[in-house]
């Protein structure tokens, strides 16, 4: 994100297969939530949800800026989650690539 890449261990938290699963991860002062649910629409045909959460621990500069920086950041998430769902939708659609 911004150009830049990291690595967060993420941890499954709940999971009810095969309709749902959550991961979270904390990083610097903020709680991160992904949570993954699956529902049949008829043969062959599965709708995907994912809902993302962040939430920062909000004391001192951290705090601050997160608050000042939250549409961006909210703006760069959807995009990279939005790219995240193609990816896996191309992926199961077309397997062999």
């Amino acid at each position: 994100m911004f150009g830049k890449q990291a690595t967060e261990e993420m941890r499954v938290t709940a999971c009810e297969p095969p309709s749902r699963y959550v991961v979270e991860a904390h990083a610097q002062g903020t709680r991160y939530v992904s949570e993954w649910a699956l529902s049949e629409e008829g043969p062959g045909s599965t709708t995907v949800r994912m809902t993302f959460t962040a939430t920062s621990s909000g004391g001192g500069v951290t705090g601050l800026l997160a608050r000042f920086l939250g549409g961006i950041g909210a703006r760069a998430v959807a995009r990279t989650i939005t790219k995240d769902l193609a990816d896996v939708a191309a992926t199961l659609e077309n397997p062999t690539r």
